[in-house]
């Protein structure tokens, strides 16, 4: 998107921010909520407002002080354009080279002047009306386009794969044979080799982390949820089983912290595909098989422990890491 689309995006989730966050505070005066429940929906409501606050204070910011010097370059364009057609006039330039210099300078200067009326509009901006209306989305999704978010939806992982194949460039045929043989043997070990595509997201208030995973790969994938006491090299004797093996690990900050810390024995804060998920044992999911994994901070909290952030990290086997959960700030 292009800077004016982008700011009128970042004001949209600015003015939804404020709108949901005074009506919850009106609600809040109507109703009694426990205080766990209310410090949670204020503090994402708050965190929201912050956000998307910055985004638009920079952007703003950023064009208003391109003005003054989009304003000069103009000018600068414009006595340039003057000076080339007194050149002209006097015979110190030909035509054709007078013609295709003032096309440059023409199509130089309409550019500008549409950086400056971009600049401008932003600048006499006072709510979305002003750039087209009020683009609705939900939260998440504002992050996500905006690109607000540590790693809101991270793509699926590629690089592991395109890694295992050697890049050979053969300068004859003994190479072009060694490279075929090489090719060949990476084939057989991707076709083993278990792929899969993981996205994350918050949502309900912050209540769940929701983690989605989707087998991509033409073999069965293991999960382990989580790695059990956060041993990424489990004991496993067969090869060809270490290469589809996943587990998730939980990094907690308490409060007081600055750092975070590995939570190696999480208490039953799981749930999978809508259901609490108590095993163990890994879980098996087949070709283009998907699962949903939610990570519950409420239940999290409700344990006792003082935290004050958590993040969640997807490692294949050996402790590779294959995806990374946004942080998720606690109240």
């Amino acid at each position: 998107m292009n800077i004016l689309e982008r700011y009128q995006l970042a004001l949209s989730y600015k003015e939804k921010s404020e709108s949901e966050l005074r009506n919850w505070l009106e609600l809040v005066k109507k109703k009694t909520f426990d205080q766990t429940h209310y410090d949670l929906v204020k503090a994402t409501y708050d965190r929201h407002l912050k956000q998307s606050t910055e985004l638009c204070e920079i952007i703003f910011n950023a064009q208003k002080n391109s003005i003054d010097d989009l304003e000069e370059e103009i000018l600068a364009i414009t006595r340039k354009q003057a000076r080339l057609v007194r050149e002209s006039q006097a015979g110190k330039l030909k035509p054709k080279k007078a013609n295709e210099k003032g096309r440059e300078l023409t199509n130089e200067k309409h550019r500008m002047e549409t950086v400056l009326e971009t600049a401008r509009t932003i600048v006499e901006a006072k709510t979305t009306e002003d750039l087209g209306g009020f683009i609705e989305f939900e939260f998440e999704d504002y992050e996500f386009k905006l690109d607000t978010s540590e790693s809101a939806y991270d793509p699926p992982p590629t690089i592991e794969d395109t890694e295992a194949i050697p890049k050979i460039k053969p300068k004859n045929v003994l190479m072009l044979v060694l490279a075929g043989a090489l090719l060949w043997f990476s084939f057989n070990y991707l076709r083993t080799m278990g792929r899969a595509s993981w996205e994350s997201a918050l949502s309900d208030h912050k209540q769940f982390l929701n983690i989605k995973c989707v087998n991509t790969g033409s073999s069965t994938i293991q999960v382990n949820l989580p790695w059990n006491n956060g041993d990424t090299t489990p004991d496993i004797s067969n090869r060809q089983l270490k290469r589809i093996n996943y587990g998730l690990l939980l990094y907690v900050r308490e409060k007081g912290s600055t750092s975070y810390h590995l939570l190696t024995d999480p208490p039953k804060i799981w749930i999978v595909n809508n259901a609490p998920h108590t095993s163990s044992s890994p879980m098996s999911l087949t070709s283009d098989e998907r699962i949903k994994i939610q990570l519950d901070t409420m239940a999290l909290r409700q344990t006792g422990l003082k935290l004050d952030a958590i993040r969640v990290e997807v490692t294949r086997y050996g402790g590779r890491t294959v995806h990374r959960s946004q942080e998720v700030i606690l109240p």
